[in-house]
């Protein structure tokens, strides 16, 4: 049978572009909405009409009359024209649209009941998933196995038990968890919460696409549960077929660690061979990031088909000597057909086995089309499988397209395709002696490669640019080493010692293949380390809009398919705006000032035209901090490389803890602060003035900020920093409290200091009722007031008495754990609010109770 016809590729399309719609809505819209069933029953007739219209008109062999004329004539307008083509992309538009919010409301339904947020309910869970080590403890997933149906929990939840492990423990470590294990745990649950910074993750979203929608923390000791003892549960766990396959790849992770013993390359062997990044630190990332080669260190297409050829050529290779009844069996049944339903078979598992990511599912439902157009005599093109594999992909998780790796994914293979579709010049027979064919295909083969990797590197350049802000001009070199040295030599000696470790044999058996196979991988990514150490062949570039992403994208798809010549090269030339984009900045005398949704901590940019100042760095835990997850994606998506003045308040860890990270990361012009060593103390009076904007401390009053203090005295003497500009001002307290607020309010009127209110203020020590004083509310006439506070914090801020002040003064309160970032911006024609939950709302942030803003209501 002929191919299908390429305008079919518009229905898979439509299909994903429906799916992808579904997802920008803030509220799912639902079947007693007055608009859904009028507009599905007008699509669906309109469809009717026009295909029963159009059949009967071919059918028609009657002499023409008046009704057969019209029948043809929109018959006619319906071909030519695509009508029906039109409608039937409209259909499956509106079809995938219903399907996922029908998906999208049976998941909001398995959600946690609002009373039972930050509540402490005993649970028997049953772990699910790997198991991942975080700081002082361990993260996985469980099913609660009790009061799901309820409705009181939801099914799946994400668990930090902190003093447990996963493998090796210490002597103060009591528990081992591993997939498969049931306990009974008394576990604080809480809504799935996550902080909403400008070009920040989506934690939430991240939740909700892995079917999450509570987080806990165990509390007390949890006991371990006698498999099918307790409260009648039956044992049919055991045969589930995820948590086989994740049994099975916790003992590979095991063995595989313990063979190489904490050998450089040990994490990364564990991702090649089962897709199991936790263990690959901060570090490595991001000398795969500057490299451009991450899809080399995870479970990729390529892998997967690797596998799947070698199987299928040992299962084709078995089955070309089968007989049956004095035939061979490939008598029956071609070869080909075994080869490619064996492939997926292989795929299958091999995907489960490296954790069902989307590249591996990518690969996987490409081979299911292939096998199937193949046994069904029904070719299709590269483009028809592509399109097919997403649909398949999005009928089975309608979230995949939230993922960057699923467009990534999906757009570096249809590049592959359109580029090895089109014939180079020099792609043509030799002749000759065998050295000369040899050297010819060795060339070629070269030539080929070295082709794909330069388009694949400048199709890649604008979409890596918009979404990581970088671009990297070590990337073609990484991966001309990388791709064939990681791809051919050590990813293959990787996956032989994950298979050799289920063997049933000692350890030493297996030292010389885990050796030889981490030496392999540690040679191959040895010259892109060195690549790395240049930091400059990698440039920061600002987040581009929309517009100059889809212009330099329409130069990738000119480049890519006009006919060869001297000008398609000219298209990449529409990447130039896109790359060269910079945000336009605040006009003389006004300010943008962006409020971080850094949790319980301190955080705020302050630019001015030519001017950038940061008011605290927020926390730190561990080998993480609010600089690296917050703050510095937004400077590297405003271009901002240098900050001109840093202040710190205090010396607290929500205060100071990014500090080391920002000044490894960032030049800074000067450091302020109080109770910091090496930062200049800030004291009354210091002002500077920039762009037609004032900037001025008015506290502390005395040299406290010259000294280490500690307790209440630390937050008294905060530096506050006032920003006066031509239309509104700001105030940055710090963690002053009611003492230090009184002395300023005395200093201002002593000196006429407070001409007119504050616009904008971030409320004192984070909303606390030591802070935010009477005097203090009234004295400042703030219009906004934002308090810098964690969801659910231990210490309670902000202050529900302290929030009712607020509000009773006529002041907008903001709460950063609700509302996510702030940003505020000072213009002519007024100021500018944007909540940043607001603005990026979506259905799956359905938001639990505050305690302290449900009170206020």
């Amino acid at each position: 049978m002929p191919p299908f016809p390429v305008r079919h590729i518009l229905y898979p399309l439509a299909w994903v572009a429906g799916v992808v719609a579904t997802h920008w809505f803030a509220a799912l819209p639902r079947l007693s909405d007055p608009w859904v069933w009028p507009l599905g029953l007008t699509l669906g007739l309109t469809w009717g009409l026009v295909s029963v219209v159009s059949w009967k008109a071919e059918s028609a062999n009657h002499p023409p009359t008046a009704a057969s004329r019209w029948y043809r004539r929109v018959a006619s307008f319906s071909r030519s024209e695509g009508l029906r083509i039109l409608l039937t992309a409209f259909l499956c538009v509106a079809v995938a649209m219903a399907y996922t919010a029908w998906r999208a409301n049976t998941r909001l339904a398995d959600g946690l009941e609002q009373n039972e947020d930050n509540k402490v309910t005993r649970v028997p869970i049953l772990i699910v998933d790997l198991p991942e080590k975080v700081d002082g403890g361990v993260r996985f997933v469980g099913e609660v196995q009790a009061f799901a149906q309820s409705g009181q929990f939801p099914k799946r939840v994400l668990i930090d038990w902190p003093g447990a492990c996963t493998g090796d423990c210490a002597l103060t470590e009591r528990f081992v968890v591993e997939p498969g294990q049931r306990w009974r745990m008394a576990l604080r649950f809480r809504h799935a919460q996550g902080r909403m910074n400008p070009h920040g993750f989506d934690t939430v979203g991240w939740l909700f696409q892995q079917g999450i929608r509570a987080t806990a923390t165990v509390r007390g000791e949890p006991k371990r549960l006698d498999l099918g003892l307790d409260l009648g549960l039956a044992d049919s766990d055991a045969w589930r077929l995820g948590l086989w396959v994740e049994k099975l790849r916790a003992k590979i992770r095991s063995r595989m660690l313990s063979l190489l013993s904490n050998k450089r390359e040990a994490p990364v062997m564990v991702a090649l061979s089962i897709g199991d990044q936790q263990g690959v630190s901060a570090a490595d990332w991001k000398i795969f990031n500057l490299t451009g080669i991450t899809h080399l260190v995870s479970i990729s297409g390529s892998h997967v088909t690797l596998i799947a050829a070698l199987g299928a050529a040992l299962v084709s290779r078995l089955y070309g000597r089968l007989r049956w009844r004095s035939r061979l069996l490939c008598e029956r049944v071609p070869r080909r057909l075994v080869f490619v339903w064996a492939a997926v078979v292989v795929a299958f598992f091999y995907c489960l086995l490296a954790g069902w990511g989307v590249p591996a599912q990518r690969t996987f439902f490409m081979l299911v089309c292939a096998a199937a157009g193949l046994s069904g005599r029904l070719p299709l093109t590269g483009f028809q499988a592509v399109a097919l594999a997403a649909v398949f992909m999005t009928i089975l998780d309608p979230w995949a397209v939230l993922s960057t790796g699923f467009w990534l994914s999906f757009g570096a293979v249809s590049v592959l395709i359109a580029v090895s579709e089109q014939s180079p010049r020099w792609a043509r027979d030799a002749g000759g002696s065998r050295v000369r064919v040899l050297s010819w295909t060795l060339g070629r083969t070269v030539a080929v490669a070295t082709h794909l990797q330069v388009v694949m590197t400048m199709v890649t350049m604008p979409v890596l640019a918009y979404l990581f802000h970088q671009v990297s001009f070590a990337s073609l070199a990484a991966n001309a080493w990388a791709i064939p040295w990681v791809t051919f030599l050590a990813t293959p000696l990787a996956l032989l010692l994950s298979g050799a470790t289920l063997l049933p044999v000692p350890d030493q058996w297996l030292m010389p293949l885990a050796w030889l196979a981490h030496e392999a991988l540690y040679w191959s990514l040895w010259p892109v380390r060195w690549l790395a150490s240049f930091e400059w062949m990698a440039i920061e570039v600002s987040a581009m809009p929309l517009i100059w992403l889809a212009l330099a994208l329409i130069g990738v798809v000119a480049t890519l398919g006009l006919p060869p010549s001297a000008w398609r090269w000219s298209g990449y030339l529409l990447m130039l705006p896109g790359l060269v984009y910079r945000p336009p900045a605040p006009l003389p005398g006004a300010w943008q000032l962006t409020v971080f949704d850094v949790g319980q901590g301190g955080a705020a940019l302050l630019q001015t035209r030519s001017h950038t100042l940061l008011f605290d760095t927020g926390w730190r835990f561990g080998d993480v901090d609010a600089v690296s997850r917050v703050i510095l994606p937004v400077l590297k998506a405003q271009g901002i490389k240098q900050l001109d003045r840093v202040v710190i308040s205090h010396p607290d860890n929500d205060h100071v803890g990014g500090l080391a990270t920002l000044q490894a990361e960032r030049v800074i012009g000067q450091l302020l602060g109080s109770g910091v060593p090496e930062a200049q103390a800030c004291r009354r009076g210091q002002h500077w003035q920039v762009d037609g904007v004032r900037f001025e401390f008015i506290h502390p009053q005395d040299d406290c900020a010259e000294k280490v203090l500690s307790g209440a005295a630390r937050n008294r003497c905060s530096c506050a920093l006032k920003v006066t500009g031509r239309w509104h001002s700001a105030l940055l307290p710090g963690d002053i409290d009611e003492i230090a607020e009184g002395q300023i309010i005395a200093m201002s009127e002593s000196t006429g200091l407070k001409e007119h209110p504050v616009d904008v203020m971030l409320m004192p020590h984070h909303g606390s009722r030591t802070g935010s004083s009477q005097a203090w509310v009234q004295w400042s006439g703030t219009q906004h007031a934002v308090a810098q506070a964690g969801w659910h914090n231990r210490f309670g801020h902000p202050h529900g008495e302290v929030m009712q002040r607020w509000q009773q003064q006529g002041t907008q309160t903001w709460l950063t754990a609700s509302d996510g970032a702030m940003v505020f911006e000072s213009k002519p024609s007024g100021l500018r609010v944007i909540s940043l939950k607001q603005k990026r709302q979506r259905y799956w942030h359905v938001q639990g109770v505050n305690p302290v803003m449900d009170a206020l209501k």
